[in-house]
């Protein structure tokens, strides 16, 4: 991984419609060689790695859920019957 020049910013941002707002960034990006794109991919799709990221995301079974956002009157009336 690297960070690309002013001058090589410019250019992706010509070539690149979608990265249109790449333009306006005050700071250079960071891009991946072929190679080093070639690994990343193959360290992300290895299993292990997979089972890895399965486990981060699962929550804790011993956690406690905390309702996130508004309550709605329906959940209200479900509470109730509980």
């Amino acid at each position: 991984m690297f960070q690309i020049t002013t001058a090589e910013k410019l250019e992706v941002v010509t070539n690149c419609d979608h990265l249109s707002r790449l333009k306006f960034s005050k700071s250079l990006p960071y891009a991946f060689t072929e190679h080093g794109a070639i690994q990343a991919a193959n360290v992300l799709a290895s299993p292990r790695s997979i089972d890895t990221l399965r486990e981060l995301m699962t929550p804790p079974a011993t956690a406690p859920k905390h309702p996130i956002g508004f309550v709605t009157p329906d959940d209200r009336s479900a509470k109730r019957k509980k």
